[in-house]
């Protein structure tokens, strides 16, 4: 097997590079690198991730990223951040990435992307697009809705109800724009165009929930105005791999534009659930690879929240856990702690399972677990523990782990041999997100 291409994402902290995470998690091309200038969840979701970094605007970060590109081996780069997508985006125009190729768009098509005016003024002939009004008038449509010239998600936008509020917020924002309000639903289009220029997938879905200028709730629309609307844009613009934008509608109905962006939306997980995973379709496509795409056509309902991830800085080479009520749950297997148990025998460490079982139900522990098929082989020892005897006095290994729905036996095992121990649900919320 040939080895995966390096994919070098930055910063990989955002919900972009996290998404882009999740979408080469288990790609057999491909393998992620996360790149950050601040320590947030990118180092808990990469299991390969650079630190420390300089901001997308300091002169120092390229050279910084040729020494991390070499280190890391990378082969390319996605950009998971607007204004990343434009920085990087010169530096390949000007031949400064060297053999790391960049994926994405052209130059030109991500400095319109990253200006509201420039966007509108380029696009008002393909597709509809906002009023924009003079703050300084005196006859004003309100309310207006204020968005900065230059930006992303919802950072520095507002609802201005009456003059008194859009003075306040154009004195404070002297390049905010002053759009015209659109109260209907809004809607954000996923699409890939290939590096002939072809549009070969248009993905809309209904923005139900937004948190921070991320949907976090969605539902699949179908409606052919927005693949006629992605082909005006495609048309109008250069598109190369993965980009969006987003429509919202007027009072009356019609559509009207909010933003294109040559990149990966936060949510375009959205089309990984129809089958279509568009960073994993733009890597090939920058490798100058032929693509096929298909979609499973059903209605999906999304939704996200926040997730949690830890780290610990206890070293183990042993697992023990118990096995009823623990890895056998509710008369089936705790599917989600037996893929951690998966994990860690990947990892190389031993699995040891302690239990009351043959004691406390007459039967062969290796028969029970058979039943509910899971393979002996699991397991490095299965230890029998006879009723009034704790398990602390079979747990002997120093650099181990304890998982057991008991607090009891927890409890015991924690302060005899002084070893993390741990509930079903705790282990889980540690281990159980996997890369």
């Amino acid at each position: 097997m040939k080895p995966k291409k390096r994919v070098f994402i930055f910063p990989c902290g955002s919900e972009i590079g996290l998404e882009l995470n999740r979408a080469l998690a288990y790609s057999t091309h491909f393998e992620a690198v996360g790149g950050n200038s601040v320590e947030d969840h990118g180092a808990f979701a990469f299991e390969h991730y650079v630190g420390g970094l300089p901001f997308v605007d300091d002169p120092e970060l390229l050279r910084r990223l040729h020494e991390t590109f070499a280190r890391e081996r990378i082969d390319l780069v996605i950009p998971a951040h607007d204004s990343a997508v434009l920085r990087f985006a010169e530096w390949a125009a000007a031949g400064d990435l060297g053999d790391v190729r960049l994926v994405g768009s052209p130059l030109e098509t991500c400095r319109v992307a990253r200006s509201k005016i420039e966007t509108y003024r380029r696009l008002q002939d393909a597709v509809p697009v906002p009023e924009l009004h003079d703050p300084r008038s005196k006859d004003l449509p309100f309310p207006l809705f204020l968005k900065p010239e230059v930006g992303q998600g919802s950072r520095g936008v507002y609802l201005a109800p009456d003059s008194e509020s859009l003075a306040f917020h154009a004195f404070r924002h002297p390049d905010i724009l002053a759009c015209e309000y659109l109260p209907g639903p809004e809607f954000t289009i996923d699409c890939f165009t290939d590096r002939h220029g072809m549009l070969r997938y248009t993905g809309a879905r209904l923005r139900e929930r937004v948190s921070n200028g991320i949907s976090v709730g969605s539902t699949s629309v179908e409606d052919p105005q927005f693949e006629f609307l992605a082909h005006a844009i495609n048309s109008a613009l250069t598109f190369r791999g993965q980009w969006f934008f987003q429509m919202k509608k007027r009072a009356s109905g019609e559509l009207v534009l909010l933003e294109i962006a040559p990149r990966a939306a936060g949510t375009s997980g959205f089309a990984r659930a129809m089958g279509v995973n568009l960073p994993v379709l733009s890597l090939h496509d920058a490798l100058d690879r032929d693509i096929d795409i298909h979609i499973n056509r059903y209605k999906i309902v999304t939704d996200r929240a926040l997730a949690t991830r830890a780290k610990i800085d206890f070293k183990f080479s042993h697992v023990f856990t118990d096995l009823d009520d623990t890895l056998i749950w509710e008369g089936g297997v705790n599917h989600r702690l037996i893929a951690v148990l998966y994990r860690f025998r990947s990892e190389g460490k031993q699995l040891h399972l302690v239990t009351r079982h043959l004691a406390r139900h007459a039967e062969l522990t290796e028969d029970a677990i058979e039943s509910h098929a899971i393979s002996r082989r699991l397991f490095d020892r299965i230890l029998e523990t006879p009723e009034g005897v704790r398990k602390s006095h079979l747990i002997d290994r120093r650099d181990a782990i304890f998982i057991d729905d008991s607090f009891s036996e927890r409890a015991d095992v924690a302060a005899v041999r002084n070893i993390p121990v741990f509930d079903i649900n705790e282990l889980i919320e540690l281990f159980g997100d996997l890369r």
